[in-house]
């Protein structure tokens, strides 16, 4: 079996970074659906500045078809969101990412990077649709959440860490 080396690295927005190898075998996981303006929360229970804590990353994660991830461990790392009027935005202009938050606490992110991934040359199998996007998601009033460097290829899926939430 052959061993397909990802690399990732951060843009501007990215304050996370993930080195993923990519091996045949696996299966895919898929991460929570964008909330819709209609159900944004109109209550301000969340408004306010959000850490985000990364706690833990799998090193071996599964992708879709054949695909297996090696993962670079993000805990440790943090970075901050900011809540107001049932909006969660993420980094600064003009690379700032925002998306709805509902009365649940339920939110996803999503923010394209510039990087796209590529197999090595030594590979069988390559990557046609490298390019990268960092999703955050999860719920501030459980304070749980994952961020994932998602690749198109693999509808978004990739290199997933958890991630806890504290107001501050």
């Amino acid at each position: 079996m052959k061993q397909l080396k990802i690399n990732v690295r951060p843009n501007r927005v990215a304050v996370l970074s993930v080195l993923c190898s990519v091996l045949l075998h696996g299966c895919a996981a898929t991460v929570l659906r964008p909330v819709q303006e209609t159900d944004k929360d109109t209550s301000g229970s969340f408004n306010g500045r959000w850490l985000g804590e990364v706690i833990s990353t799998a090193p071996v994660q599964s992708g879709p078809g054949n695909w297996r991830l090696n993962c670079s461990d993000a805990s440790g790392s943090k970075f901050m969101m900011v809540v107001n009027d049932g909006v969660v935005n993420y980094g600064s202009p003009p690379d700032q990412a925002s998306a709805f938050i509902n009365s649940d606490g339920k939110f996803r992110i999503e923010s394209p990077l510039e990087e796209e991934v590529k197999a090595d040359d030594s590979s069988v199998e390559s990557v046609g649709n490298g390019k990268v996007t960092l999703i955050i998601y999860g719920s501030l009033a459980s304070g749980k959440g994952s961020v994932t460097f998602g690749i198109a290829q693999f509808s978004n899926n990739g290199c997933t860490s958890k991630i806890d939430f504290t107001k501050v």
